[in-house]
């Protein structure tokens, strides 16, 4: 894993949780619908369950969201290694670099803007940065 990829996880998994999220609406709102006969389905004699139609929905939801508690658990946990890790840096302007690109989400024209530096500083600081940083097993 490279120091990028480590320091890219945060982001990674709040899109993981956000589109469970996605999930977990359309579910609820599958759940809340009015679902009507399907004519085109094969009739099979075999058990036949008592559920509401909704239940399903319900159960597929509650799941989801019980991973993305889970998710969220490890996402502040991975957050504050990633902090540690970036608070271990020497250099201030580094350190602010990477929080801002790696937990702040800003593009590297708001990076530069808010360091008061070029876009080509903010890069090369960036690519210096990376190389700074060290992380797991040391």
């Amino acid at each position: 894993m490279t120091s990028k990829e480590y320091l890219s996880q945060v982001y990674k998994l709040e899109q993981i949780i956000e589109k469970k999220q996605m999930r977990v609406k359309e579910y609820e709102q599958l759940a809340s619908s009015i679902s009507g006969c399907n004519f085109d389905k094969i009739s099979v004699d075999g058990t036949k369950t008592f559920d509401a139609p909704f239940v399903k929905w319900i159960e597929k939801a509650l799941d989801i969201q019980e991973e993305i508690n889970n998710l969220k658990m490890k996402l502040e946990t991975c957050r504050n290694e990633i902090l540690e890790v970036i608070e271990s840096l020497d250099n201030e302007e580094h350190k602010i670099l990477l929080v801002l690109r790696y937990l702040k989400y800003l593009s590297w024209a708001g990076i530069a803007e808010e360091l008061g530096i070029s876009i080509s500083t903010a890069k090369r600081w960036h690519k210096t940065a990376l190389l700074l940083v060290k992380f797991g097993p040391q």
